[in-house]
C-alpha cells in the first residue's frame, strides 16, 4: 500500500543563495564582536583607535549593504565579489596605516580566499588566493625598499594586537566554515530527497501516486521468487473500470482523472497493508495479494474491497458513480509465472465484465 508522496527539494542555486545569507550573518556577528573587543581590550593610540573604529564600522556597513543588494538583485556571484573586493581594499589600505606587514589587518586577508571558496566556484577561490598573496608580497616589497608606513598601534602592544587579530580571523573563518558545513548538510539531505523523488517518479503513477506498471511487475517477480523458495501461495487481481471511455467522452478527461484518483483511494482503503496495489495504465489496476492460501482468500479480498463505498465524483453538478470488474488468479494453481497469472486474472476480469459489474 502507498500514500501520496510529499517532498521539498532545494536546488543547488538555492543552497548557494542560502549559504551567502548565512555567511553574511556570521560576518555581521563577528565584526560586531571584534568592534566590542577593539574598544574594550586592545590598547591603541588615539589615531589608531579612531582608524580601527572606522575600519570595523566600514566592514559592518559593507556587509549590511551587500545583504540589501542581494535581496534586491539576487545576483549571488556579483554580491560575493563586491563583498570581497570592498573588504580586501579596506584591509589592504588599512595595512599602510597600522604597521605594514605587522599590521593586524594583514592576517584578516586570509578570510578572502576562504569566503571565495565557500560562496563561489573554484576559479574565484584561486583568483582571490592569488590576489591576497599579491597584496602580501606588495607590502613586503614596499617595506624592503624602505617605504614608510604608519604604526598607530603602540609598539609594546604589537604582539597582543596581532594575537587578537589572529584570533579574530580564526573566529571569522570558523564561523564561515560552520555555516558551510551546516549548509552542506542541508544540501545533502535535499539531494537525498531529490533522489527519493526521482525514484518515486520512476516507480509511481503521477496521477494517482500509487505504484506504476513497472513497479508492479518488479514486485510481482520478487513475490514469485519468494513463493517458489518458501513454497507459499499468493494471488493476483486485475481491476478494470467499466465504460471508462464513455465517461471521458461524455464528461471530459478532468472527470476521468478524478475517477482514477478516487479509485486509487478506494484501493488504499479496501486492501491490506500487506497487499501491493498499482495502476497498470489507463483504467486498469492490479493488486498482489501476499497472504492468501486458497481461492476463497481471493474472493474474500475482493469482497473486502467492494465493501468500501463508491462515493463517485462531481460531474456537471451531479454525483457520477462508476463501477468496475475484477478478476483474480492464484499461484501456482492458475499459473506458475507472472505472465500466466496475469493472463488468467485478466481473463477472469473480462468474464466478470461480460456478466455484471463487480462494483456496488
Amino acid at each position: 500500500m502507498t500514500t501520496p508522496y510529499d517532498f521539498h527539494i532545494e536546488s543547488l542555486d538555492q543552497h548557494r543563495d542560502r549559504l551567502l545569507v548565512q555567511v553574511l550573518f556570521s560576518l555581521l556577528l563577528n565584526v560586531i564582536a571584534l568592534l566590542a573587543i577593539f574598544h574594550l581590550v586592545i590598547p591603541t593610540t588615539g589615531d589608531g583607535r579612531l582608524l580601527g573604529s572606522y575600519l570595523l564600522s566600514g566592514v559592518l556597513a559593507m556587509v549590511i549593504s551587500v545583504r540589501l543588494l542581494f535581496m534586491l538583485t539576487g545576483a549571488r556571484d556579483l554580491c560575493a565579489n563586491i563583498l570581497l573586493a570592498a573588504l580586501g581594499s579596506l584591509l589592504f589600505a588599512s595595512s599602510f596605516y597600522l604597521g605594514g606587514v605587522l599590521a593586524p589587518t594583514v592576517i584578516f586577508m586570509l578570510v578572502l580566499p576562504v569566503l571565495a571558496a565557500t560562496l563561489m566556484k573554484r576559479r574565484w577561490a584561486y583568483m582571490w588566493t592569488c590576489l591576497v598573496i599579491g597584496a602580501w608580497l606588495t607590502l613586503v616589497i614596499l617595506e624592503f625598499r624602505g617605504y614608510s608606513m604608519a604604526a598607530l598601534t603602540f609598539e609594546a602592544n604589537i604582539a597582543i594586537v596581532q594575537t587578537i587579530a589572529l584570533m579574530g580571523t580564526l573566529l571569522i573563518i570558523i564561523g564561515v566554515l560552520m555555516s558551510y558545513l551546516v549548509s552542506n548538510k542541508r544540501l545533502h539531505q535535499s539531494m537525498e530527497l531529490s533522489a527519493k523523488h526521482l525514484d518515486h517518479l520512476a516507480s509511481h503513477d503521477e496521477l494517482t501516486s500509487i505504484p506504476n506498471r513497472r513497479s508492479f511487475f518488479e514486485e510481482a517477480e520478487r513475490t514469485l521468487l519468494r513463493a517458489q523458495r518458501q513454497g507459499t501461495v499468493f494471488g493476483l487481481l486485475v481491476i478494470d473500470l467499466n465504460d471508462f471511455k464513455q465517461i471521458n467522452d461524455n464528461h471530459g478527461h478532468a472527470v476521468g482523472d478524478e475517477i482514477l484518483r478516487n479509485m486509487a483511494s478506494r484501493m488504499r482503503a479496501g486492501f491490506r497493508q500487506s497487499d501491493f496495489i498499482a495502476r497498470l495504465g489507463g483504467d486498469e489496476f492490479a493488486v498482489l495479494l501476499g497472504t492468501v492460501d486458497h481461492r476463497s482468500g481471493i474472493e474474500q479480498a475482493i469482497e473486502r474491497f467492494l465493501q468500501v463505498p463508491c462515493d463517485g465524483v462531481k460531474a456537471d453538478g451531479a454525483n457520477l458513480a462508476y463501477d468496475c470488474a475484477i478478476g483474480g488468479a492464484l499461484y501456482p494453481a492458475q499459473g506458475d509465472t507472472i505472465l500466466a497469472l496475469y493472463e488468467a486474472a485478466d481473463a477472469n476480469m473480462y468474464a466478470a465484465k461480460s456478466t455484471k459489474p463487480a462494483s456496488r
